[in-house]
């Protein structure tokens, strides 16, 4: 790994969750030495976990029917927080992430809680295999990039017709809101979720996207 990690309790509804997370000073300067090298060289977003991230995990724990004895997947997962919280319902949990080093430290994370029915790919989620099972997918701050909209939207309806059950976090910022109007024909529910992280108050939505009989037909 390049990055040096710290262990940070997190605050949840069932109590005080740990997990690594890479040093942000650290992270800032090795990616300014990456940069230098190949100016193209992506910013590792991976590397924080964002307040969409645990308005979703809290979400979770609130509400475990959704997970309950379930095959369960996260996409672009980070380091991972979602899936470590589900796999305490779920019956089996997939945990993907382009980044095989966010994998590697979330894999980390899932050793400290002896989580044994979780496991961690790098895969992004345009690339999917077509055995793809999951009943519910697990999608955190995904939709930030709009450049990617269009192939998200097509990854995610495919999904659904496949009978997929999507739990989107996403934070309240004006340039989802196209996004999400092309999926508000699968909107079953919404839930809204209050971080407080690094001094700041994120209000995040979590929205049930699934195949609505009479409405999607």
């Amino acid at each position: 790994m390049q990055y040096p990690l710290h262990l940070k309790s997190i605050v949840l509804p069932n109590g005080s969750f740990s997990l690594y997370l890479p040093e942000q000073v650290e992270v800032a300067n090795i990616y300014r030495q990456l940069q230098a090298k190949n100016e193209l060289e992506p910013f590792p977003y991976w590397a924080r976990l964002w307040p969409s991230a645990i308005a979703l995990s809290a979400f979770l724990q609130k509400h475990p029917q959704w997970m309950a004895g379930k095959q369960v997947a996260e996409l672009a997962a980070g380091v991972g927080l979602p899936s470590m919280v589900a796999a305490s319902y779920a019956r089996q949990v997939w945990c993907s992430d382009i980044s095989k080093e966010a994998m590697e430290v979330a894999a980390k994370s899932a050793g400290l809680h002896q989580l044994e029915n979780i496991r961690f790919e790098a895969c992004s989620w345009g690339n999917l295999e077509n055995d793809f099972n999951a009943e519910v997918v697990l999608l955190s701050d995904i939709n930030y990039e709009p450049a990617v909209f269009n192939e998200l939207e097509i990854v995610l309806k495919g999904l659904l017709q496949r009978g997929c059950t999507l739990l989107l976090a996403t934070p309240q910022r004006l340039m989802a809101k196209p996004f999400l109007e092309k999926l508000s024909g699968f909107i079953a529910s919404s839930h809204e979720e209050r971080v407080e992280a690094e001094g700041q108050i994120t209000f995040v939505t979590i929205f049930e996207l699934r195949l609505i009989i009479g409405k999607n037909e």
